[in-house]
């Protein structure tokens, strides 16, 4: 067998495509198991700072409202954007991961927005 037969594509139709990166078993475990406490805790982190201020009394300052819409930006977009990191884990990231990067972005602005006004 020569090394060619061993590459494998992102594409394997197309052999002018990058090549896919194949890790070990314990590698992507290692990836999803932190991908996932990440997630974790991103989403608790913010319920907790969302249901804190919503039931204490003492906490409706203006200045914490402010941080309750950040909250709730942060609670939506770790709950429906950062799931989907896990797919880039074992797919062909190179243009996936920036795109990625770029709609969480937008759409933690879009989520402030919505809840700040």
């Amino acid at each position: 067998m020569n090394a060619k037969s061993l590459q494998h594509y992102c594409y394997p139709d197309n052999n002018a495509s990058c090549l896919k990166i194949l890790r070990k078993t314990e590698i992507s475990v290692l990836l999803y198991v932190s991908a996932g406490t990440v997630t974790v805790v991103a989403v608790l982190g913010n319920l907790f700072v969302i249901v804190s201020i919503s039931n204490f009394r003492q906490l409706h300052t203006p200045t914490n409202f402010f941080v309750l819409s950040l909250a709730v930006a942060d609670f939506l977009s770790g709950f429906l954007i950062l799931p989907t990191f896990m797919e880039v884990i074992d797919n062909c990231w190179y243009c996936t991961l920036v795109m990625h990067f770029v709609l969480t972005i937008w759409h933690r602005r879009i989520f402030y927005f919505l809840f700040l006004f």
